[in-house]
C-alpha cells in the first residue's frame, strides 16, 4: 500500500528509509540527501504488513516541471514491487492533478527498472552525489 504523506510521523518514516538507502548504503552526504525541498515537496510512503519499506518525493522544479525524486526501497523489500508501487502512486497523483509529463534523474544502475515502466532516457550520463545518473522522462498520457 502506498499513501500520500499527510502526517509528520509518516514523513519521519520516509526520511528514515532515505537515510538507510542513500546515506548509509550509497554514501550520499546527508547535506545533499536531506535538503530544502523536503519542506515543499509531496512525499509518498509504501508499507507492507504495517512496516514502512519504501518512499518517494515529488516536487515541481523551478521551470514548473514535475520531478520524481528520492525513490527508495529498503534492501530486504526490493524485487517485491515496492518501487513500482511508489512510482505508480506518484504518477497517478500527477494524472489526477492534470499533469501530462514527469521526469526523474535515475541512477544509471536503475535505468532498466524505469525503462520497463515507460520512461525514456533524455540525457547523457552525469554525476549526482558522485553516482552516475541519467535524466528520464515519461508521457503520463500513454
Amino acid at each position: 500500500m502506498v499513501i500520500v504523506i499527510k502526517k509528520d510521523v509518516e514523513l519521519m518514516q520516509a526520511l528514515a528509509i532515505r537515510r538507510v538507502v542513500f546515506i548509509e548504503e550509497q554514501g550520499v552526504p546527508e547535506s545533499i540527501e536531506l535538503d530544502e525541498h523536503d519542506v515543499t515537496s509531496q512525499h509518498f510512503l509504501a508499507s507492507l504488513a504495517g512496516l514502512a519499506v519504501g518512499t518517494g518525493r515529488l516536487r515541481v522544479d523551478k521551470e514548473g516541471r514535475c520531478k520524481l525524486e528520492r525513490i527508495a526501497t529498503l534492501r530486504h523489500y526490493r524485487k517485491m514491487g515496492v518501487g513500482s508501487g511508489v512510482l505508480m502512486a506518484m504518477e497517478d497523483y500527477l494524472r489526477k492533478r492534470g499533469e501530462t509529463e514527469c521526469y526523474l534523474n535515475a541512477q544509471s544502475s536503475a535505468t532498466k527498472f524505469y525503462e520497463t515502466r515507460g520512461y525514456a532516457i533524455s540525457s547523457e550520463v552525469f554525476q549526482e552525489a558522485n553516482i552516475p545518473h541519467v535524466r528520464m522522462t515519461k508521457n503520463l498520457l500513454s
